[in-house]
């Protein structure tokens, strides 16, 4: 045993022996090879170079990569796997976006406020409310007649009680109970009492799926949070007072359509400023906002009906008879009625606070067609009202019997007139207009129709128009003007202060009048009738008298020839122009002297006869 131990160390002791030898020769050979590669410049000195390894920079997106619970930023070089900045979403609080109802579940939409990403969370479908008060009524229906023992603030009237339907809530049944924000009632229950919800002061929401066709007095007055109302497609009648918020805005969500909202009696009531500030109004799940049509078979359309709509252009059909403050406040910016109009009452401020109303085509001028010169109903601004706004004009405009003060839309520029009698001083003032176009309709422009229209430099009138009364268009800033041929009757003082006017024409087929160096000539009679500042009289005979006011303030006429044919220049005729220095008379100083001229024909002038002999 003992020989055997000392042969195993002899072994091990060897195995030692020859690595350490095994190591030495191996160090030596590297020693060799290293003095082999060593530079020749380094003498009496040996090293080893290692070959240089070039570095490598990651580049990022700048745009989010994302899954459903992380983001990050990814690699856009060859290494795609490495990411940056890989965290958790950071979701919102979340929006509903689809409303659970009692027969759908509905849903939440969450957003990453940092990347954008979106997830969606189901929202259970509601639950009849419990522990109501009910009432067995005589036609073995049941009245939900109060709160009971519930304590619900998303109250769930159910459509059903003990195997029998629930099909009204009773007078007061929820009155002053601050503790509900939403109430639902379902579409079986058809009467909703008066007060029902009076003063629930923290009711944000009123959804009524169908059935009800009243709100009745105080059913939501007082309801001061309520900022959305569903109404359903059967409601026909809204009482006094059934709402009063006062909320800064309220969604109104009208299921039925254009048609059906025209037609519920009280609208206003619902409407109206007094009931909430900022109404937003969906009809048949669109919101009213861009171009409106009111459709065929609507006969009226009810106060406030639109009021805070956002309306580009609304076209009204010919069969509405009755326009009552209907687009009062709304935001609508073109107002056209069909060609045909059966249209014969439009009340006074049917277009109040319309402040952005640029333009208007109407059937008639004022609230009716036969409107009184004795009432304001027959001037422009009766349909605008009194009431002052921001963005309107106030205008001081008078009738035969008085005078009011409406406030126009400032931005109005453009009104087409379709038919009837412009009333004398329709249009007085309206210095906001720019364009006017008289369709063959009208009758009759009255006088000082147009008057202080300052702003006015487009007039086009057709055919139609048999008379055109005095001053009509005084003070306008019109420059050519032609007159149609229909035209019977003309006032010679019809463009006074027209200070612009350089053109006037007389259309073709006028059998009364006819124009010639821009002068209104009376055919039968040879009376040049108006004239303005660039009028040359024709000197070929068709002109023998100058008519009573033919350039009456006529400021920018510095000179004017008359011809010998001139027998007669009546009063006025060239009363008022001051600019007025020469008067050249194609004929002798006997001649001129002969003319009858009236004692006032040129009175406020100062100028000089030239005569030609």
């Amino acid at each position: 045993m003992r020989k055997k131990l000392i042969v195993l160390c002899v072994i091990l002791l060897c195995v030692f022996v020859f690595s350490l030898a095994a190591c030495d020769k191996y160090d030596t050979r590297l020693t060799n090879e290293a003095e082999q590669v060593a530079p020749s410049g380094s003498a009496g000195t040996s090293s080893v170079q290692t070959p240089s390894v070039p570095t490598h920079t990651h580049t990022f997106s700048d745009v989010w990569s994302k899954d459903g619970d992380y983001h990050w930023h990814a690699a856009t070089c060859e290494h795609s796997g490495e990411v940056k900045d890989k965290v958790e979403h950071v979701w919102d609080d979340g929006e509903i976006t689809t409303v659970a109802t009692r027969k759908s579940a509905g849903e939440t939409t969450y957003t990453c406020t940092v990347c954008g990403a979106v997830k969606t969370e189901s929202i259970d479908p509601l639950k009849d409310s419990e522990g109501l008060a009910f009432s067995l009524k005589n036609d073995d229906t049941y009245e939900v007649t109060g709160i009971g023992t519930c304590a619900d603030t998303l109250l769930l009237i159910p459509s059903t009680h003990e195997g029998k339907a629930v099909t009204s809530i009773a007078d007061g049944a929820f009155r002053e109970c601050g503790e509900l924000t939403s109430v639902v009632i379902p579409e079986g229950v058809t009467s909703v009492g008066r007060s029902a919800f009076y003063q629930c002061s923290h009711l944000r929401s009123v959804e009524i799926e169908g059935g009800v066709t009243e709100l009745r007095s105080h059913v939501f007055y007082g309801c001061v949070d309520l900022t959305s109302i569903v109404i359903p497609a059967t409601m026909r009648t809204i009482y006094e007072d059934a709402l009063s918020t006062r909320s800064a805005s309220l969604t109104i969500d009208y299921k039925g359509d254009l048609a059906g909202w025209c037609a519920i009696s009280g609208l206003d009531r619902l409407m109206e400023p007094d009931v909430v500030l900022s109404p937003s109004l969906f009809i048949g799940g669109r919101k009213v906002t861009g171009d409106l049509v009111i459709p065929s078979g609507v006969t009226s359309v009810p106060a406030y009906a639109f009021r805070g709509c956002a309306l580009d252009e609304v076209t009204i059909s010919s069969d509405l008879e009755s326009l009552v403050g209907s687009f009062a406040y709304s935001g609508v910016k073109s107002v056209v009625f069909s060609e045909g109009s059966r249209l014969t009452t439009v009340g006074s401020s049917a277009f109040s606070g319309c402040k952005g109303l640029r333009s208007i085509s109407l059937p008639y001028v004022g609230g009716s067609a036969d409107a009184s010169i004795l009432s304001g109903a027959c001037l422009f601004g009766y349909i605008f009202g009194t009431t002052y706004y921001s963005g309107g004009t106030t205008v001081h405009q008078f009738y035969m019997a008085g005078s009011a003060d409406y406030c126009i839309p400032s931005a109005l520029a453009a009104v087409i007139v379709r038919g009837g009698a412009i009333a004398p001083n329709a249009f007085c003032d309206c210095t906001m207009l720019t364009s006017v176009w008289i369709e063959e309709g009208v009758t009759t422009i009255g006088g000082s129709a147009f008057s202080g229209c300052t702003g006015l430099t487009s007039l086009t009138i057709e055919e139609g128009v048999t008379s055109i009364e005095g001053s009509a268009f005084r003070g306008c800033g019109l420059t050519a003007v032609e007159i149609p041929a229909s035209v019977t009757s003309i006032a010679s003082d019809l463009f006074v202060r027209c200070e612009a006017l350089t053109s006037i024409t007389v259309a073709a087929g006028n059998t009364k009048y006819c124009s010639e160096g821009n002068c209104v000539i009376e055919t039968s009679g040879k009376s040049l009738t108006v004239g303005c500042k660039s009028s040359v009289i024709p000197a070929d005979g068709s002109v023998t008298s100058i008519a009573f006011a033919a350039f009456y303030e006529c400021f920018g006429l510095t000179s004017i020839t008359i011809p010998a044919s001139v027998t007669s220049i009546e009063s006025y005729a060239f009363g008022g122009c001051s600019a007025l220095t020469d008067i050249y008379y194609v004929g002798t100083e006997e001649q001129w002297n002969a003319i009858a001229k009236a004692s006032n024909w040129a009175p406020n002038a100062s100028y000089t006869v030239h005569f030609a002999g």
